[in-house]
């Protein structure tokens, strides 16, 4: 965390509220996006995004910057926060899908994806889309945001090799899907 921002955080928990808004403007952007990753209804993205910071206002003296640094923080907290909203709304649901394919070898680790063509780019983000939220989530974070491992693990509340796992499940199951999409074209 840069020195300017732990003294504001300091400043704020000292009383001095109005500096929180410094905050909110060093990272509203990036937690609109964090949010709109994940959360499809714009008026929603605003409403947790609202949310979350008002829920790190109210915990600010909760955060450990020794722990994480205070954006992996503020995500987690408008990670639960849309969790809850949307839950609320009806609007997360988490489909049912299939084990990946038997005919997946394991040197199917993303190498496919490294060869991408403006098809295949397509295909990947159709795929992609099929993907429950929580799948979609863990992949944004991972290859859009360059987030580490351990950063999303605390962003989702889990486990480093938890995630690894899952991710290399994930890239099992766009492969499929990739495959499937590519031989209906045929």
């Amino acid at each position: 965390m840069q020195a300017d921002e732990r003294e504001l955080i300091q400043d704020i928990l000292s009383g001095r509220t109005e500096a929180f808004g410094q905050l909110v403007r060093q990272h509203g952007g990036a937690l609109t996006s964090f949010v709109a990753s994940f959360v499809s209804q714009q008026a929603d993205v605003e409403e947790v995004v609202q949310q979350a910071f008002v829920a790190a206002f109210e915990h600010l003296g909760q955060y450990d910057a020794n722990r994480a640094s205070f954006q992996t923080w503020l995500w987690r907290i408008a990670h639960h926060t849309a969790l809850k909203h949307l839950t609320r709304r009806r609007q997360f649901f988490i489909e049912e899908h299939e084990q990946a394919a038997q005919n997946l070898t394991d040197d199917d680790d993303g190498s496919m994806f490294e060869q991408a063509t403006d098809s295949r780019v397509r295909l990947l983000e159709y795929a992609t889309d099929q993907l429950p939220p929580d799948d979609q989530l863990l992949l944004h974070l991972y290859y859009a945001e360059e987030r580490s491992l351990n950063d999303i693990a605390y962003i989702l509340d889990s486990n480093a090799n938890a995630l690894s796992s899952r991710l290399y499940r994930i890239r099992q199951r766009l492969a499929q899907l990739i495959k499937h999409f590519e031989h209906e074209d045929e």
